[in-house]
């Protein structure tokens, strides 16, 4: 499914990662040519290395570099308000529901 909506994407973002596990590490590769693709990462990875005339990379501390493009795009309070909204749902959910009983292991594995 990633790889078939790849066809028709316009802008690949890659946030926060080696690009070493695959399958994930094949999706940024398997973009058409003209299709953006914008990391934001401590370091250069991946065929970003190697950049094509439509990459753009914003290369550092993660959290300072989101705040920064959500700030440039007036969208900072209205994502912190998402977060906090979704961190108080979060919050109700677990202390609404018991947490699940612990995995036991044994000799042959794990058992429910």
């Amino acid at each position: 499914m990633a790889m078939r909506s790849n066809l028709i994407t316009d802008c690949c973002i890659v946030m926060g990662t080696s690009l070493a596990v695959y399958p994930f590490a094949d999706i940024i590769d398997s973009t058409t040519r003209s299709t953006m693709r914008l990391l934001i990462n401590r370091q250069l990875v991946g065929t970003f290395l190697s950049s094509r005339s439509c990459d753009a990379t914003l290369i550092g501390d993660l959290e300072i570099n989101i705040k920064q493009l959500l700030t440039k795009l007036d969208a900072l309070d209205y994502v912190l308000e998402l977060m906090n909204r979704e961190n108080a749902l979060h919050k109700q959910y677990q202390k609404n529901f018991p947490k699940s009983a612990p995995i036991a292991r044994t000799k042959t594995g794990y058992d429910r």
